[in-house]
């Protein structure tokens, strides 16, 4: 299915069926009740959680495009007395009138907020459901839709994350602060939330709403985003309820048994909390560890290991460690030693290097993130001391498997790494291998806390938890 400006991908009604077969077969008494106005055969459904019993009076959707999540949620909960929608394209909007005869649908958009005097209204029990945008704020922009979250800056941002800005690390999902802000809205309240979101977005919310102190439990349950949406992205069905602060994870949407489960513990969400349970003792506080180097220009940046260039250093990058490779076949042109180094210096000191950049000005001055503006010539980010030590430990990020590679001088020269890596510093070989033994030994604990199917599983965050 296509999507529009506004970043939606319309729910298809089978899908919608499903979820709310799942809602009435795991949390309510409705399941398998008939539907209210179809001859098809109702999906089957999982079996009721024990002790679990909600039948909503209020059923909300948000941002309920056609209708088909609204039209499955009243045929699944058909006692609800009260049925809202609202969306910004009128198209949609229609459509879902349609369908939904007798419900109160507006046409507004979400992100001004309208929904949350509604819903302080609300009749309770309330199942908020929805299918929000599976998309960031940024993907808007590029759709060029004017139709985005009005965020303040926070003062975190304002004093430490304008190098996270011009990155994209503080770009943000904009489900995830729809969801977050309902979560919120609803706190303390009788009321359930069910929405389709990526699978990380799902992680984020749930990690924010337990570090804020919220008491909710969760099932996360994997949807077919390709077969569905046409997606190449990890998703779920996320529900969200008053409970224990525990998420219990699901292959699929008629799944019985979670496969494991998440939690959050010592300050973050951890990924398997039983085996982060058995592996706790191995936590501590890690030394630093420190990215490749990042240049987006690997036309000019990477050359021949044999380029007679001063400052070309032997280069590995995240594709060799995670197959194993270890001796360099490309090099680096490190234009820097410091981050915002004074590039012009490279004429005196590296006159070979310096008159190279110079024939590739124009390649280098198209790049075009941002935080390359106002730098000095050639800059590049992710480089230090550290940089040059003769040998280190690295691993991959994008890795799917954890390996720890120990890593020595090439032909008498510090191997450095591109910004698909992570890596600490040694002064000798007998130092990085101890290192490497030690976190080997925390393996258990690592493999608890990382989430596989991220688009970067392994962080520094994430290594940082070994103490060396």
């Amino acid at each position: 299915m296509g999507r529009d400006a506004f970043g939606d991908f319309q729910t298809p009604p089978a899908l919608a069926a499903e979820v709310c077969a799942r809602l009435a077969g795991a949390i309510g008494p409705g399941a398998g009740s008939k539907p209210r106005s179809s001859n098809a055969k109702p999906p089957r459904t999982p079996g009721r959680s024990p002790g679990l019993r909600f039948a909503p009076k209020t059923i909300v959707e948000p941002t309920c495009g056609r209708g088909a999540l609204l039209v499955a949620a009243h045929d699944a909960f058909p006692s609800a007395t009260h049925l809202e929608g609202a969306d910004i394209n009128a198209r949609h909007l229609a459509a879902a009138r349609r369908a939904l005869r007798g419900a109160s649908l507006l046409r507004e958009n979400v992100f001004d907020g309208r929904w949350r005097d509604r819903l302080a209204r609300a009749v309770e029990p309330i199942l908020v459901i929805g299918n929000p945008p599976w998309v960031t704020a940024a993907d808007l922009g590029a759709l060029g839709s004017t139709n985005r979250p009005r965020t303040k800056l926070t003062l975190e941002a304002k004093t430490g994350r304008a190098f996270d800005a011009v990155t994209g690390r503080s770009n943000f999902d904009v489900s995830e602060w729809l969801l977050t802000e309902m979560l919120r809205a609803l706190d303390g309240r009788d009321a359930v939330v069910a929405m389709l979101v990526k699978t990380a977005v799902a992680r984020r919310v749930l990690a924010t709403a337990w570090r804020e102190g919220r008491c909710v439990a969760a099932e996360v349950c994997a949807i077919d985003a390709r077969a569905h949406f046409g997606a190449s992205v990890d998703a779920c069905l996320l529900i969200v309820r008053p409970g224990a602060k525990i998420a219990r994870v699901f292959a699929s949407l008629d799944a019985r048994r979670p496969t494991h489960s998440m939690a959050f513990r010592d300050g973050q969400l951890v990924a398997n909390a039983r085996a982060y349970a058995a592996a706790q003792h191995l936590r501590g506080d890690g030394p630093a560890w420190r990215s490749g180097i990042k240049h987006d220009c690997a036309a000019v940046m990477e050359v021949a290991l044999e380029a007679p260039l001063e400052r070309a250093y032997p280069l590995l990058k995240g594709s060799d460690l995670i197959r194993g490779v270890l001796v360099p076949t490309r090099a680096l042109v490190v234009s820097q030693r410091a981050i915002g180094e004074d590039t012009r210096q490279l004429a005196a000191e590296a006159p070979v290097t310096w008159r190279y950049l110079r024939r590739h000005r124009a390649a280098l001055s198209r790049r075009k993130s941002r935080i390359y503006q106002g730098r000095p010539a050639f800059s590049i980010f992710g480089v230090g001391p550290y940089t040059f030590a003769p040998w280190k430990v690295a691993v991959a990020a994008l890795a799917k498997t954890l390996a720890f590679r120990v890593v020595g001088p090439h032909a008498g020269r510090p191997v450095v790494f591109d910004d698909t890596c992570y890596f600490l510093p040694f002064p000798s070989e007998r130092a990085a291998r101890a290192a490497a033994r030690r976190l080997e030994r925390a393996r258990p604990l690592l493999e608890s806390l990382v989430f596989w199917d991220a688009k970067r599983p392994i962080t520094a965050d994430l290594l940082r938890v070994v103490p060396l």
